[in-house]
């Protein structure tokens, strides 16, 4: 998602057009309810703020969380915020949805203050040796993952090559069975074989038949010949 600020309104309204890339979820909107929230925003360099927070939203009589993290990039000219950690509090949330021009409208009260850490970052994150900033820390550096590091603001996640899946530790890999699974292609006269990383599809041989060296056909048994 995109945002671009357009300034306010006669009314003092903020006016933000939003940019989606990829599908929207289709939801009751009559029924959507906004609960208030809170969001951190931490001043990551000249110009540049990376915000986050977690939500919750109520469809009916489901309550729904959601997280939500965003970097925004203003005119470094225009100075930091007064402290490198800040806290907005939102609240009174309302929604309308107009059915004939299919635009929903969002009316929040918001305030801004500093942070819960005050002067210090959030982990994953570190002070500028002139403590304006607050530095994001790549932890991939450091790797810990067996194969795949991604680093992010504030935190970092493991990812497996393919036919391996993260452990519970969420940092090792481990072999994926895709015959365990059903996610192979063998067909219905072939059997699923594991191998680290991947898989393999042998054909199955009727009683009386053996499978070839190279498991690719079958060959007949001579009971005679091996006296059996």
């Amino acid at each position: 998602m995109t945002h671009v600020v357009r300034g306010l309104d006669r009314k003092g309204n903020l006016l933000v057009d939003i940019v989606i890339s990829g599908d929207v979820p289709d939801l009751p909107s009559s029924n959507l309810t906004l609960h208030p929230f809170t969001e951190d925003y931490i001043q990551t360099g000249p110009g540049s703020i990376y915000a986050l927070s977690t939500r919750t939203y109520k469809i009916g009589d489901y309550i729904l969380p959601y997280s939500w993290n965003h970097s925004i990039f203003y005119d470094d000219s225009l100075g930091e915020m007064p402290f490198v950690v800040e806290r907005l509090y939102a609240d009174n949330i309302e929604s309308q949805y107009d059915p004939d021009t299919l635009n929903m409208k969002f009316f929040i009260s918001a305030a801004i203050g500093i942070g819960p850490t005050s002067d210090d970052c959030f982990e994953g994150f570190k002070l500028s040796s002139n403590g304006v900033y607050c530095e994001d820390i790549n932890e991939c550096e450091n790797n810990s993952c067996s194969h795949i590091c991604n680093n992010f603001p504030g935190g970092f996640s493991c990812q497996c090559f393919n036919g391996f899946e993260l452990d519970v530790d969420e940092v090792s890999c481990i072999d994926l069975n895709e015959c365990d699974i059903n996610i192979d292609d063998c067909s219905t006269s072939e059997e699923c074989i594991n191998t680290l990383g991947s898989y393999k599809c042998i054909i199955i041989c009727k009683e009386g038949y053996r499978r070839s060296e190279n498991e690719q056909y079958c060959t007949d048994i001579n009971e005679c010949i091996e006296n059996s």
